[in-house]
């Protein structure tokens, strides 16, 4: 009877849209879940992974008990149920024998995507853990997904660390997307972006995919895979030569008029040490000091002596920078006719207010530091910067910070393996994460030391990072590896303990869903013997002796300190409807702008200079270019031409359709349905040039550095005009069967459908360590 059917507000916590549903429990069993009609974010919308929560909670082939492996490694692996004590007690003794013969440092803290599992919300309870073991390496694949997004170097040009751009789709004129196929990845956010065009406001996509954002964009421009950075120099180029750009918030709100001495690159200063432009009105440097200036014009061009000095303003070197980048030279390397660019520059410049977001599209290439910071240049030089409608960034939703950094041993960055590896922009900026390449480096080469044991949580671990067959030997190799998931993956061939893991509906937690804070309770029990990961690391860190610092084991202590900076209480939130209005902060425009009441000066930026920087003579300091002078990325057809000739095409895998996130849900079959098979998409025209139909089956070999085969792939090919002739697309994560429908497993080595497998690890964006596979080549052939 409908009558006894229980509905309970909550949220989806299967993509970082976090968005509201309703869920229908009967007898303490889901039937079904569906949009909240009264969520702000989703207003009653749900994708299909939160529609098929129930086919995810009683899927049979979920893992059931704790398991530990009875084979030696190398050989297949056979598996004995034991109990959680048992489990427990194992992590923790080699934790604890790790920790005493190697050193905290040896062991490393693993974890899967925080954007697409309930490790959004669990991943500061165990970096917290991490820290308060003494390890400084602790990590995921960051470093190919959101690193150039908000986390290392940009903070240094723009502030605002670990703050993503966003869009306030209700106020802007203009929109730039880069790499992020929103209508997917967000699809809550997808009628506010039909809404904000049929108002006006223009979309501008920049992806090498026709996706279904591009498809409604008002200009699509499809550059080649890694290229992008000659696209964003080249609108610079049209922006700068016609004058379109903003000069008084250049030359007021950033640092383009200070003068750069030629002899070593770093801006001149006076004898108190500040920063020097040259003043029109009396021919000579000033401090530029205070912000506003008193009866100062600072020039934006030019060249200058001063006591033997010669020396440029910080705008001069950027003009002189892009000068040569014009889009007849951008077309030769990006593929989009000259026009075009022309076009989109002046679209750009002219709309007000503008916006631009970017996501992981543009974290996989060996330039990725510098095409972020000439994209993110370009609100900056128009004036768009921090403006309703314009260039702004996520709300801090002011919840406490539980990852503990109090806890963080002495000296811990140098510790790391972020420091061993020369990443010292990342280094200074005390970044935690370490890439995974990295960790399978110090596994097999035990330098800078080595990596004895692992403990992984919500990981495609063996599948999510380039280069499979490395890490597969890493895994190998390590003294241990303990495992948590909801399924058995290609990891857990090399591991010594299985922890079954809940599903994010059997797990509980708090969190902003407007228009309230929730308590999201556990929708239904744990499904046999599995526990949600958070009370996994809480038990962990009790049996290795952190009680004290980790809440006493209580969960609920910790979600007090969660809330506590909202004023918020769990007797509030623990009586149902387990939630409380939350309103939103007013978002400030021009925060930059406000005076400090102490120093009664502007509050600048948080960077160097206090100001947006387009030069940064921190980077020039470091040994790193300080403007985004142009590079290729490595590898490709233009940085690697003698790969290119026996691997003509490029491999791209970025795109995510909606139903998968990553390498999760291949299992469930209502989504598997979408999409039953793995592909590779290629163009109509080449295929048909190789001889290749709809549903062939096809080889895809791509080289390792020393351009021998570094690994194949087994798939079906799906001719397309989405992709360029020149490029193929492989959607990333596959290597999951689905029993209810009789498919198996694909495996994650040679022959599988994993495209992880087909990429060499060893050339790295030298600042944020992100690995050069987004213009790789590769070959197919028909089978």
């Amino acid at each position: 009877m409908q009558d006894d059917v229980q509905k309970v507000r909550s949220y989806c916590i299967r993509c970082a849209a976090l968005c509201g549903i309703v869920a229908h429990i009967r007898n303490g069993r889901l039937l079904k879940v569906e949009g909240d009609p009264g969520a702000k974010k989703n207003a009653g919308t749900l994708c299909p992974k939160g529609l098929a929560a129930k086919q995810e909670i009683y899927h049979p082939d979920r893992l059931k008990y704790p398991m530990k492996r009875t084979k030696p490694k190398g050989e297949a692996p056979e598996w004995v149920r034991i109990g959680w004590d048992e489990a427990m007690e194992t992590v923790t003794r080699k934790m604890k024998e790790i920790r005493a013969h190697y050193g905290p440092e040896s062991f490393f803290f693993q974890k899967g995507s925080t954007g697409g599992s309930s490790g959004k919300e669990w991943y500061p309870f165990y970096n917290r853990l991490a820290n308060l073991y003494g390890s400084p390496n602790f990590g995921s694949t960051g470093h190919i997904c959101c690193y150039t997004s908000h986390c290392p170097g940009l903070p240094y040009h723009l502030g605002h660390k670990y703050q993503a751009a966003s869009v306030e789709w209700d106020k802007t004129a203009c929109v730039l997307l880069v790499g992020t196929n929103i209508m997917h990845t967000k699809p809550n956010q997808a009628r506010k972006i039909l809404d904000a065009q049929r108002r006006g406001a223009k979309l501008i996509v920049v992806d090498p995919m026709l996706t279904p954002t591009a498809s409604k964009a008002d200009i699509w421009l499809a550059p080649r895979p890694g290229s992008d950075l000659a696209l964003f120099l080249a609108m610079h180029h049209v922006i700068l030569h016609e004058k379109r750009y903003d000069s008084d918030f250049v030359r007021h709100w950033t640092n383009a008029p200070f003068l750069v001495r030629d002899d070593n690159g770093l801006f001149l200063r006076d004898p108190e040490g500040r920063y020097t432009v040259w003043d029109t009105v009396s021919n000579g440097p000033k401090p530029a000091n205070p912000w506003t200036y008193s009866g100062v014009m600072p020039s934006l061009e030019g060249y200058y002596s001063f006591e033997g000095v010669g020396c440029r303003p910080a705008w001069q070197l950027f003009r002189d920078l892009v000068a040569d980048c014009t889009p007849e030279w951008a077309e030769t390397i990006t593929w989009i006719p000259a026009a075009r660019i022309h076009n989109t520059a002046r679209l750009y410049a002219t709309a007000k207010p503008a916006g631009v977001m970017w996501y992981n599209g543009l974290n996989k290439g060996s330039n990725a530091h510098k095409t972020a910071v000439a994209l993110a240049l370009l609100p900056v030089i128009t004036g768009n910067w921090d403006v309703p409608g314009g260039f702004t960034r996520n709300m801090d939703t002011g919840l406490g910070n539980v990852k503990g950094r109090e806890h963080q041993p002495e000296n811990w960055i140098e510790k790391s393996l972020i420091s061993a590896a020369g990443y010292k922009i990342r280094a200074h900026g005390l970044e935690h994460e370490g890439p995974m390449n990295l960790v399978a480096d110090a596994v097999l080469t035990g330098k800078p030391y080595p990596i004895k044991g692992m403990l992984s949580f919500a990981s495609g671990l063996a599948t999510s990072n380039p280069n499979s067959k490395k890490m597969m030997r890493a895994l190998r190799n390590l003294d241990f590896l303990a495992v948590g998931d909801i399924w058995k993956t290609p990891a857990m061939e090399e591991a010594d303990i299985v922890l079954p893991c809940a599903t994010p509906w059997e797990s509980e937690f708090v969190n902003i869903n407007p228009p309230y804070l929730m308590y999201r309770t556990p929708l239904v029990a744990p499904r046999f013997e599995s526990r949600p990961a958070e009370k996994i690391i809480f038990e962990l860190a009790e049996r290795l002796g952190y009680a004290k610092d980790f809440f006493h084991g209580d969960l609920k202590k910790g979600f007090v300190e969660i809330i506590a900076p909202l004023g918020a209480s769990m007797d509030q939130l623990e009586t149902p409807p387990h939630r409380i209005p939350y309103n939103t902060p007013e978002r400030r425009y021009r925060d930059y702008a406000r005076i400090d009441p102490e120093t009664g000066k502007p509050r600048g930026v948080n960077t160097p200079t206090g100001r947006l920087e387009i030069y940064s003579d921190f980077f020039k300091s470091m040994g790193y270019d300080p403007l985004p002078a142009w590079v290729d990325a490595e590898p490709g057809p233009f940085s690697t031409p003698e790969m290119a000739a026996d691997f003509p095409l490029i491999l791209c895998s970025g795109f995510k359709p909606i139903h998968w996130l990553h390498g999760q849900f291949r299992a469930v079959p209502w989504l598997r349905e979408c999409d039953p098979e793995p592909v590779v998409w290629i163009n109509r025209r080449t295929a048909t040039e190789m001889g290749i139909r709809n549903g062939d089956a096809v080889l895809v070999e791509a080289p390792g550095k020393d351009g021998q085969v570094q690994g194949f792939l087994r798939l079906k090919a799906f001719p397309t005009e989405s992709v360029h002739p020149k490029v193929i697309h492989i959607p990333y994560g596959w290597w999951q069967g689905c029993s209810p429908l009789g498919l198996e497993d694909r495996g994650n080595l040679d022959g599988s459908a994993n495209v992880n497998n087909l990429y060499d690890d060893s050339t790295t964006d030298p600042v944020s360590g992100t690995i050069g596979i987004v213009s790789y080549p590769c070959r197919v052939r028909k089978e």
